[in-house]
């Protein structure tokens, strides 16, 4: 996979290893697991690739679209999003701590559906336990989304606060506005209905989206002027 191997080759260099294909049963233990996870997560399309101690290992899996259900191939495109932090941080922890460096394992998976994230630290966490031994705690955040993991089970604010002045449209160019709308008293994102767990931090409830967390931030003079959706921040209008 081009784009796949692409990135696994900028993480590798990091290290200044040399890559080549090859599978291990480890390997295709996490394979398994996310073809298990897809269906769980009713996940379409999935690129995944490990580099450990030199050897690069990738595949795709399920297709790349419902509409027009095309196979995951070396030529498939998906966004390269929040990875670029990867690879930026990569590099700087190379470039400065060489001397400190341990490790030589790097993953990378792309997805196609807004439920992935849930699929990648699944799989993240399995790798980790499996090529490094690390277990770490079920509510144990991990990743930029990590904190999602902590939030569906989050408790609520037994009086929810009036919703009215979160109601608007925000900008948040070049990703998309993000809407939010008031029904039947609720506060919704699209079809996500938002609970309050704390003053002008919410959690979605419902859906697909569940579990993600959303903080409204105030301008000096108290109105709601932004808000933050998983690490990014739309100005309201």
């Amino acid at each position: 996979m081009k784009l796949m191997k692409t990135v696994l080759a900028l993480l590798l260099a990091a290290n200044s290893a040399t890559a080549a294909q090859q599978a291990d049963p480890k390997f295709e233990e996490l394979s398994r697991l996310v073809t298990q996870k897809m269906a769980e997560y009713h996940v379409p399309g999935v690129a995944f690739g490990i580099v450990k101690n030199g050897q690069v290992m990738v595949r795709g899996f399920g297709v790349t679209n419902i509409e027009d259900p095309q196979p995951v191939t070396g030529d498939t495109v998906f966004p390269l999003a929040s990875l670029s932090k990867t690879i930026a941080a990569q590099r700087s922890y190379a470039s400065f701590n060489r001397a400190r460096w341990i490790r030589n394992l790097a993953l990378a998976i792309f997805t196609n559906h807004n439920a992935g994230w849930r699929l990648i630290q699944d799989v993240e966490r399995a790798a980790l336990k499996l090529y490094e031994g690390v277990s770490l705690d079920p509510k144990q955040a991990i990743g930029h989304r990590g904190v999602n993991e902590t939030m569906p089970d989050v408790p609520l604010l037994l009086q929810q606060p009036a919703v009215a002045e979160y109601v608007g449209v925000y900008k948040r160019t070049p990703v998309g506005d993000v809407q939010v709308r008031q029904e039947n008293g609720r506060l919704m994102i699209g079809e996500t209905v938002l609970g309050f767990y704390a003053p002008d931090r919410a959690v979605a409830t419902t859906g697909n989206n569940r579990g993600n967390p959303y903080e409204f931030i105030r301008k000096p003079d108290g109105t709601v002027g932004w808000i933050r959706v998983v690490g990014r921040i739309a100005r309201k209008e």
